[in-house]
């Protein structure tokens, strides 16, 4: 398993699990260069990604690539809060 923070991309696996932890820090050409690379992939890797927020606004305002978006959104989970 190999865990990538934010923007990190410099490592990834050629087997196995990629986390991706933070993914509103990958900047436009990160975001191209994981659809690219998971593309490439053939499904050889399965990926638990995390977003502190929701990601659709951010792909309805051009500042997340919508091809990853969709590419990664398999299941969404919303964290409810108990006070």
């Amino acid at each position: 398993m190999r865990e990538i923070c934010g923007g990190q991309l410099t490592v990834m696996p050629d087997d196995g699990t990629l986390v991706l932890r933070d993914l509103t820090d990958l900047d436009p050409g990160a975001q191209r260069d994981l659809f690219r690379w998971l593309e490439a992939q053939g499904g050889r890797v399965q990926v638990v990604s995390v977003a502190p927020a929701p990601l659709f606004p951010l792909v309805a305002g051009g500042e997340f690539l919508e091809a990853l978006f969709y590419r990664l959104n398999v299941v969404t989970m919303h964290a409810v809060t108990v006070d």
